[in-house]
């Protein structure tokens, strides 16, 4: 798979193509968002920060982006005719032509060799029906081709040192929906990059070779075209070197695809973009952005003005969390949460507000630990001599513990009880602990 990514406006615009291996491994597969609605999204942005931007639709309608499927294969530079392949192409209707089909053009029409190593052309097909959007035809001219084959359908062609390739190049119009988030990258995405190849009535993209051609502009201070100098690296990448022929017809068709659907994105892309903005309840104004996401002008907005123009519909999302009640099991695990939110409310208000005079909590020891070990060293209590096999009885529970002060420094557990004259010590004395004053502990004091 390759995946380009153009920067224009300073917003990236996805190009994925992938090679095919239907029938042979000779074809590939490119697609690409129009730039002008990749520049929209980003122009939209602008007022829009941190949110996902999703382009839906135009004007009512689907949002569509150019899809070319491309297959290549070799010929013979001895025949009389060209014939352009078509048994890999995957997007009907010219997936399901006869194999009969002879989509074939003279070999005179196509210039001979020139005395350079590599020659270009591009082959007007639109005499065929069905048929495909444009043509390629290569030469190579090299004396070390002889020992090279390569796959042609299910069988092999050795090639000869004055090969001749024939490409065919089907483009169309795919239905698309592009998303843009700012905060994860800078580029705008398709959501899927191929539509199913079962998708019915793609409109078939028809290129005229005077317009292919401005694809094809000569490389300054060479002899050559901008696709001569690419099938030139391929040859030498592919065909020379060691390198691995196989590669060669689906890396030719990667070229030809990723040239064409670039090429088709970039169309209108000089177009404005603009947008509506409400002032109070009534006055409607339409700003015009430029290209670098200024704006242009900001005047009044009448229906009228607006009424040849296309209309982008978008979906605006933020991330953020949430649950939602639409099944049985959100419902029980929420009713779930909020319990133990009011277990949590009720514990923390019954330990913290003083209940008849009595609070529940005390920070003098720093551990249960601690007070299991003053428990252990504390004396028996009367009221408390019955339920040294376990406690069943609610009002066990309900008895007060205090500790307080039994002799000069020692300290004790004592059940006591409040009555209109202070605190009832239950057969024992005791007074309350002093402040600022040291009782023993297992360090002495």
């Amino acid at each position: 798979m390759w995946n380009l990514t153009f920067f224009n406006d300073g917003v990236g615009r996805d190009e994925v193509s992938i090679t095919l291996n239907v029938s042979a491994y000779d074809s590939s597969l490119t697609s690409s968002p129009q730039h002008v609605f990749v520049r929209s999204i980003a122009d939209y942005f602008q007022w829009q920060h941190n949110w996902k931007l999703t382009l839906t639709g135009v004007t009512k309608s689907k949002l569509l982006m150019p899809l070319v499927q491309v297959q290549c294969a070799p010929t013979s530079s001895l025949g009389s005719t060209i014939e352009f392949p078509f048994n890999s192409l995957v997007y009907s209707p010219l997936s399901q032509v006869l194999n009969t089909t002879n989509w074939t053009l003279p070999t005179s029409e196509f210039s001979d060799n020139n005395g350079s190593p590599i020659q270009f052309s591009w082959a007007d097909l639109s005499s065929f029906n069905p048929g495909p959007s444009l043509g390629a035809v290569i030469k190579i001219s090299q004396n070390n081709l002889t020992d090279i084959t390569l796959p042609s359908g299910s069988t092999f062609n050795s090639l000869s040192d004055q090969a001749i390739f024939a490409c065919t190049i089907d483009a169309r119009w795919a239905p698309s929906q592009l998303y843009f988030q700012p905060f994860v990258d800078g580029t705008v995405h398709p959501y899927v990059a191929y539509p199913n190849t079962n998708t019915p009535n793609l409109t078939q993209i028809q290129i005229d070779p005077s317009w292919a051609e401005s694809l094809n502009l000569p490389v300054p201070s060479t002899s050559l075209t901008t696709m001569e100098t690419i099938v030139q690296y391929l040859v030498s990448k592919d065909l020379e070197n060691g390198g691995a022929p196989i590669l060669f017809l689906p890396d030719l068709a990667v070229a030809l695809g990723t040239t064409i659907t670039d090429g088709l994105a970039r169309i209108g892309w000089q177009e404005h973009f603009a947008f509506t903005s409400q002032s109070g309840t009534d006055s409607v104004f339409l700003t015009t952005v430029s290209d670098n996401g200024t704006q242009l002008n900001n005047i009044s907005f009448s229906a009228d003005q607006a009424a040849n123009w296309m209309h982008l519909e978008w979906k605006v999302e933020h991330y953020g969390y949430g649950y939602s009640t639409s099944t049985y099991t959100v419902k029980i695990a929420m009713a779930v949460l909020l319990l133990h939110a009011l277990l949590a409310i009720g514990h923390t208000i019954v330990v913290c507000r003083p209940w008849r005079g009595r609070v529940w909590t005390c920070d003098a020891w720093g551990s249960i630990g601690g007070l299991v070990v003053l428990a252990m060293n504390s004396r028996p209590d009367d009221r408390l001599a019955n339920i040294s096999a376990g406690i069943a009885l609610k009002k066990s529970w309900q008895e007060v513990v205090k500790i307080r002060e039994v002799g000069q420094d020692e300290v004790e557990l004592l059940v006591a009880e409040d009555t209109s004259f202070g605190e009832r010590w239950l057969g024992k004395d005791g007074e309350k602990l002093r402040a600022n004053k040291v009782y023993r502990t297992d360090l002495g004091k």
